[in-house]
């Protein structure tokens, strides 16, 4: 069985359901934010990940080691795409491998949820302050690789402690790659996902992006307020519930990003993100722009909303509200 079929599986095992949601099984121990801090600087010792590049290839299989150290249930989605190129080089003709990596917790529950990040760094820096520098790769700390890590130490303590429902762990692939004046370029990876497992259909799909921000502010992303209301009062109140000063009660900007393919397929999707990042798209986009204290308040959060959050109250957040035109 090929990776392919191997997630046409696991998507279609998801969508069924194997039983009833299960009860926490012990306490779940605390968010450790200085080993999701290490997790950044793993990322990035191995370089941009870039699809096609040596880098790419390695931190894939070193995020698939690490949960599959925490769940049996793995899967690297592979799909191939031609990147595109930009303002200067043409378009590549050769397609690069990619990987989405999926990690499944209490994969008997019907009740599910999905906690995501995007994996990849920009090919590009084409924000830099300095143009000499565009064509460089971007690091990704932030970009990327904050998410990731929230992810990785949240395997880690559902490995410990099941959670009482179901809850997918997606690092997405080629969210990064396009170029500005195209947007349908981007989210590569959340797109193939949801094309490839139509029948899954999570209660909701909490995004984790660009949260590591030392100077970190999170108003209510647009998209995700305007579409999924229900579920992003439950996020916001929850962290209003934790006093976690991150989180403002306030509308910022809409962002392409990879809640949207779930939220124009009628799943509820909320992206939270600080779109306000000085160094976004930029070779400034190093570790030591990212804290531990504020990969705590994103850790602490999503701990909260897995372990402590009714699934009756993600049921009653499930709808999505039609997109106008």
């Amino acid at each position: 069985m090929n990776l392919h079929q191997h997630t046409l599986v696991l998507a279609a095992i998801l969508a069924t359901g194997l039983g009833v949601s299960a009860c926490v099984t012990s306490e779940p121990r605390p968010f450790d934010a200085q080993r999701a801090l290490a997790d950044v600087e793993k990322q990035l010792a191995f370089g941009p990940r870039v699809p096609g590049t040596e880098a790419h290839r390695r931190c894939a299989q070193w995020l698939a080691s690490e949960l599959r150290a925490t769940t049996q249930h793995v899967v690297a989605q592979e799909f191939r795409l031609v990147p595109p190129g930009d303002s200067v080089s043409p378009a590549p003709t050769d397609t690069l491998t990619h990987w989405n990596i999926i990690a499944a917790f209490n994969r008997e529950s019907t009740d599910r949820i999905m906690i995501c990040a995007h994996w990849d760094s920009r090919r590009w820096a084409d924000q830099d302050p300095d143009s000499a520098r565009h064509r460089d790769p971007v690091p990704g700390a932030n970009d990327g690789g904050s998410g990731v890590a929230v992810c990785l130490e949240l395997a880690r303590i559902m490995g410990e402690s099941p959670p009482p429902f179901g809850v997918d762990l997606v690092l997405f692939d080629g969210e990064d790659q396009g170029r500005p004046s195209h947007p349908e370029e981007f989210l590569m990876g959340s797109k193939w996902y949801v094309r490839q497992a139509p029948g899954y259909r999570p209660l909701a799909v909490i995004l984790l992006d660009m949260i590591g921000d030392r100077d970190l502010g999170l108003p209510r992303e647009a998209y995700s307020d305007t579409l999924a209301p229900a579920l992003t009062d439950l996020v916001w109140q929850s962290a209003a519930r934790l006093a976690l000063p991150a989180f403002t009660d306030s509308i910022g900007g809409a962002v392409v990003d990879d809640h949207l393919p779930f939220l124009f397929s009628g799943i509820a999707a909320v992206d939270i993100i600080d779109f306000s990042y000085p160094h976004w798209h930029t070779i400034e986009d190093t570790t030591d722009k990212v804290s531990a204290e504020s990969l705590d308040q994103i850790g602490r959060l999503i701990r909260e909303l897995i372990y402590y959050t009714p699934v009756e109250d993600f049921r009653a957040a499930s709808r999505v509200v039609p997109p106008q035109g």
